[in-house]
């Protein structure tokens, strides 16, 4: 068919789709006058008036047939077929409304724990994390020849200072860390406990995280005593709002500066964190670096895999290894570069995963159970009726 040919019969789909009735009454005028003709074309050869319109049928063939054959040019019978179809179900349907309800709602819940679970998985397993280059996070646990997958041990603060200085195989290297004690908020005259999570200086923009507010850590807070960025709820909820970017806080009963408060949607693990402190370069995990434990998150060089950047940091880890105490485990421990997409779901929960995993697949074997019982309902109802 030439496009142009093409491009003509749009208005006759169309029409013949919308306002069919319309285009069968001009097919049927269109045949009536081919008859007509036929008819006085007979006559006029000197054939008897009365046998004239007879032949004329016999060599158009039917006009029943010849309308059937109209319609599949248009090529929307189908769509037509289908509508009606649909009616007839839906008559169906109404005129046993309990066979409905049970097949509906049999395929309701399938359908609807499908959702919610797959939601679900989607979120944790499938979607990336919501931070730049998430294909290039990782993080850095020590492990042990039986734990390769998920790792053992945090790195001691001692590891990660090597690592940062003179590891090739990272664009940048932050450390965090939840051995920490408690730590608290002086609000109104009052203390509060906050969940706050200490980390070094480049792990906002290790990330690729801005502020909402204010600014992330930069190196110049290295020469603060103490400094803090806010969380988004923290900020509204605690603080209500106020201006509080470049005033001061009281945290553990030392005044910190307030540099920035972070996006709404940002988080990190775990979720409900208020406030991140900085580890300054030259505070207490620098004075005691093997026993101050972390986990490091790195963001990779571009072209760089995590097999090379785990053989690069291991050899810089020998190097030093022999600093730590002899009863550290970390004596006998490998660095164990992860991808943080898969380490931020063992974070949450060590057995998320695998659990998602096996519910999805129940859920799965619920939805197909469902639609087995509708179709056996479906098969009992056509045996009913198998005599119409």
């Amino acid at each position: 068919m030439r496009p142009e040919h093409w491009i003509y019969t749009i208005p006759l789909r169309l029409r013949s789709l919308f306002r069919w009735a319309q285009a069968d009454e001009e097919l049927d005028d269109e045949l009536r006058d081919h008859l007509a003709r036929k008819t006085e074309e007979y006559v006029a050869k000197g054939m008897a008036p009365e046998e004239a319109p007879g032949r004329a049928r016999l060599d158009l063939g039917g006009v029943e047939k010849v309308k059937e054959e109209c319609r599949d040019a248009r090529r929307v019978n189908w769509i037509q077929d289908l509508i009606q179809d649909l009616r007839y179900g839906l008559r169906m349907l109404r005129k046993s409304p309990g066979f409905t309800a049970v097949a509906i709602v049999t395929l309701a819940l399938g359908m609807g724990a499908n959702t919610v679970i797959f939601s679900l998985v989607d979120a944790v397993l499938l979607r990336p994390l919501p931070y730049r280059n998430p294909e290039r996070l990782t993080i850095i646990w020590q492990s042990d020849a039986t734990h390769r997958a998920s790792g053992a041990w945090f790195d001691a603060y001692r590891e990660f200072e090597e690592w940062a200085q003179y590891s090739k195989s990272f664009e940048k290297l932050a450390a965090v860390t939840w051995a920490h004690g408690p730590m608290t908020v002086r609000l109104r005259g009052k203390l509060e406990h906050v969940l706050g999570i200490p980390v070094t200086g480049a792990f906002f923009s290790a990330l690729g995280v801005e502020a909402a507010q204010g600014r992330t850590f930069a190196p110049e807070d290295s020469q603060n005593p103490c400094t803090v960025l806010l969380s988004n709820a923290f900020w509204r909820g605690q603080l209500g709002g106020a201006s509080i970017v470049g005033r001061t806080l009281i945290v553990n009963d030392e005044s910190c500066l307030v540099v920035g408060v972070m996006p709404k949607d940002f988080s990190f693990y775990p979720k409900l964190t208020q406030l991140w402190m900085l580890i300054p370069p030259q505070g207490e995990y620098a004075k005691h670096p093997w026993s101050s434990m972390v986990g490091v998150v790195g963001l990779l060089a571009p072209g760089v895999t995590r097999a090379s950047a785990e053989a690069d940091i291991a050899a810089l880890q020998a190097r030093i290894i022999s600093e730590a105490p002899p009863e550290s485990v970390l004596r006998g421990a490998e660095p164990d570069v992860l991808d943080l997409q898969s380490e931020f779901v063992w974070l949450t929960g060590r057995n998320l995963r695998v659990s998602l995993i096996v519910l999805f697949a129940a859920v799965i074997l619920v939805l197909l159970i469902a639609c087995v019982n509708v179709a056996t309902l479906f098969l009992g109802r056509a045996a009913e009726r198998q005599r119409e």
